[in-house]
């Protein structure tokens, strides 16, 4: 009987390395699913990392920048002045062509200047929001703003638009050119600069 237990015993020792191993393959299985799920919910609904391409933002922002985008504000607060957002461009007159050649349509980024219910007036190479004349701290004190469409020189946003621009004005195709943007067509709000290095942070 001595002998019959230590060699049952000896078994189950044998046995027990291998039942660990497989213990610790499902435990790092059920780590990288949970990561990988975490990561995709994160990438769609909390926060995205953009490319910025040309230089319509310029200087605050410039062609091949790399900055975050977070995608939670849309649903809750709405944007505000001064915003930095992102734009879906395939309801944005213009990018047509993309949808027809079965290209992806690029992201626009641009600074809210309207905001629902605002009333925006471009006159004599200045912005006007409610007939007040806007101060632009982020635009170089001599760029001039300059109308595109007559259809947009005077405009009142409705409940679920918003007036976006360009920093450089000169250089810069937005509601000038396609009129307000609604708000089912902004991604998301900028967040801060990843790339290049030396300009990691908020971007004003």
């Amino acid at each position: 009987m001595p002998d019959q237990f230590v060699e049952h015993t000896e078994q189950e020792q044998l046995k027990k390395p291998q039942k660990n191993w497989q213990k610790e393959l499902w435990e790092w299985f059920k780590i990288i699913v949970i990561a990988l799920l975490l990561g995709l919910f994160l990438r769609y609904f909390v926060v995205q990392r953009n490319v910025v391409q040309g230089n319509s933002m310029y200087p605050n922002l410039q062609d091949r920048d790399r900055v975050f985008v977070e995608l939670v504000t849309k649903h809750f607060a709405g944007f505000n002045h001064g915003d930095i957002v992102t734009i879906k461009t395939e309801q944005v007159p213009g990018y047509e062509s993309y949808k027809a050649e079965g290209e992806e349509a690029p992201r626009l980024i641009k600074r809210v200047i309207g905001c629902p219910g605002d009333h925006i007036r471009i006159k004599d190479g200045f912005i006007y929001v409610n007939d007040i004349k806007l101060s632009e701290s982020y635009i170089a004190s001599d760029l001039v703003t300059e109308p595109f469409d007559s259809r947009y020189v005077d405009v009142t946003l409705a409940e679920d638009e918003y007036y976006v621009l360009g920093d450089n004005r000169n250089h810069s195709r937005d509601s000038r050119s396609f009129g307000p943007v609604h708000k089912s067509d902004i991604v998301g709000k900028l967040w801060f600069r990843v790339y290049p290095y030396e300009n990691f942070g908020k971007v004003e």
